[in-house]
């Protein structure tokens, strides 16, 4: 067995574990001009599903997390832009395009056909 793969492997694992701790907290830039959260203040359930937690939760890196947002909202987006040109009824409306770069892409179906 040779230690190349494993090393390999290792080296992986080790720049996944800084990834997943990159941060970028946005908050040290807004806060002095942003006021205070007042979440706590709400009835416990209400503050609860608007995001309040009463101990902070553990460290996560955001960067990764942010990188699947992205991924998740651009496929969202696509999904309904999908559903909007595939159905004749929604597509008859004349219902407005959501992305920009879908209007190339539909206007070059329709020249084609």
């Amino acid at each position: 067995m040779s230690s190349a793969p494993k090393q390999s492997s290792t080296q992986a694992d080790g720049l996944a574990h800084k990834i997943s701790h990159l941060n970028f907290d946005v908050d040290k830039y807004l806060n002095p001009f942003v006021p205070c959260n007042r979440l706590d203040r709400l009835p416990r359930i209400l503050g609860r599903f608007l995001g309040y937690r009463p101990q902070k939760p553990g460290a996560l890196g955001n960067v990764i997390v942010s990188l699947w947002s992205f991924v998740g909202a651009f496929a969202g987006v696509a999904l309904i832009e999908g559903v909007y040109g595939a159905i004749p009824s929604i597509e008859g409306h004349q219902v407005p395009l959501i992305i920009a770069s879908f209007v190339s892409e539909r206007s070059s179906h329709t020249r084609l056909s």
